[in-house]
């Protein structure tokens, strides 16, 4: 056969405002019982403020999507969520700050109170020693109301975590 010639890549213009673009990712542990449970992260890409860590031991597509409907009601659809170097950092972060740090007998409410200081206390060098909260309220200075991090969320909890 021969091979038809692709059409050059064109790159993703870079997102601009908050709440343009998300990253997403998996990372999984496992409790002071051994038992393994996973989180999704989802992370806004302009401000790098993280909007959700759903725990679960089984996160299935259906339950992924629930999470993006309730951030969309939130916070407002963006675009295609993605995966890219900014989640993989927060990534890095999140295993060094929290999971490392911690034997989970119920990981919820110690997930939940690292993402609020995470938030609201952790300046980044990449965000020029802002905070995520102190990015998204900049990046928002022209709107009505800047972007504030979800509060503690009503997890569905199964039996098992």
């Amino acid at each position: 056969r021969k091979r038809l010639a692709r059409e050059p890549r064109v790159p993703m213009p870079p997102a601009s405002r908050p709440n343009e673009c998300w990253s997403m990712d998996f990372t999984h542990d496992a409790l002071e019982s051994g038992r393994a449970f996973r989180t999704l992260n989802v992370v806004d890409v302009v401000t790098r403020m993280c909007l959700a860590i759903e725990v679960a031991a089984s996160l299935p597509a259906a339950r992924v999507v629930r999470v993006l409907d309730r951030l969309a009601a939130a916070h407002g659809r963006p675009g295609t969520p993605t995966d890219n170097p900014f989640i993989e950092s927060f990534n890095d972060r999140f295993r060094d700050g929290c999971l490392n740090q911690q034997w989970f007998g119920g990981p919820r409410f110690t997930i939940e109170n690292w993402r609020f200081d995470y938030n609201l206390d952790r300046p980044l060098i990449s965000l020029g020693s802002l905070t995520p909260c102190e990015s998204a309220a900049q990046a928002s200075a022209g709107l009505r109301s800047a972007p504030r991090p979800t509060g503690p969320l009503k997890l569905e909890e199964p039996a098992t975590l």
